[in-house]
């Protein structure tokens, strides 16, 4: 069994395992207080889709999201093991030669953030999506940044910028008239 992502989030660890050349399971690790983990199975994912997937935990849900093009997510609830997939579309669309990649999605109170990355340029699509996954605003920037974390609960992201060196910033945001402004 390999390990190809985890995640740890309000004392839960969520992975992802390929159990062979196919084969994935999306997952949570039991017992570790103990000093021996378990690996729970909760989904498993789309073999047809093997590409490289992040990995965020909100709450009881996983979300995965597809690196390369075409972007999506698979959120799973590990309580219910409810999935929905969603296509991620953006206009206009992208070339699939692998230039662009998705950031991890990160939580926000009302929703969550996607980054989508052009890798020959400073070209950024910023994705806001409601609590259903579906796309409430996109918005194109030019700017060397790297969306790296969130904390919901005090809406601050904090960004990586390109450079010598690399600068870590942060931003908070607020809700206005369904859309997100940020805020230095």
């Amino acid at each position: 069994m390999l390990v190809e992502c985890a995640n740890y989030s309000q004392g839960i660890w969520t992975v992802i395992v390929r159990t062979d050349r196919t084969t994935r399971w999306l997952g949570r690790l039991e017992g570790c207080d103990s000093g021996t983990c378990s690996f729970a199975r909760v989904a498993k994912l789309d073999p047809t889709r093997l590409e490289p997937v992040s990995l965020t935990s909100v709450g009881t849900t996983a979300i995965v999201s597809y690196i390369n093009p075409p972007f999506g997510l698979v959120t799973v609830d590990y309580i219910t093991h409810r999935t929905l997939k969603r296509a991620i579309r953006v206009s206009p669309p992208l070339s699939s030669t692998g230039w662009w990649v998705a950031m991890p999605v990160l939580a926000l109170d009302s929703g969550f953030l996607m980054t989508i990355s052009d890798l020959r340029s400073d070209s950024r699509k910023l994705i806001v999506l409601d609590q259903g996954f579906a796309t409430t605003r996109l918005r194109d920037i030019v700017s060397p940044l790297a969306f790296a974390f969130s904390d919901p609960s005090t809406h601050q992201l904090v960004a990586v910028i390109a450079g010598e060196p690399a600068t870590i910033v942060t931003y908070g945001w607020r809700w206005r008239a369904a859309a997100v402004h940020a805020v230095n």
